[in-house]
């Protein structure tokens, strides 16, 4: 009985763990995990909902630089940057001062 009932918390438990998307939810679009980037410049693409009031990056755990709203992203320009691997995060803060971070995206650049 034990056992059965055993089974039916972690039947109960992995439905209730199922990943769900928040409406307020940030995403690094670009550069994507393990991308290869090329040339001088790279504008990295930042997806966060629209009650996003302030949205920043941070490359290789510099500091945190706010990025420009357009054509309902947010982007930072990024230049002067070394070959090799490199990792970015992005995060949001919305009216009421939540804080939302992604995890680190690693990417590489090769010039």
């Amino acid at each position: 009985m034990k056992t059965r009932n055993s089974r039916k918390t972690t039947q109960k438990q992995r439905e209730d763990s199922t990943l769900t998307f928040a409406p307020e939810t940030i995403m690094l679009d670009f550069p994507q995990d393990d991308e290869q980037v090329c040339g001088t410049r790279y504008t990295l693409r930042v997806d966060a909902p629209g009650a996003a009031q302030a949205v920043e990056v941070s490359i290789d755990h510099g500091p945190w630089t706010a990025c420009r709203r357009a054509s309902g992203y947010w982007w930072y320009d990024w230049a002067g940057f070394d070959s090799g691997p490199h990792q970015a995060r992005a995060k949001m803060r919305n009216a009421e001062g939540r804080v939302m971070t992604t995890l680190a995206r690693h990417f590489r650049v090769g010039n």
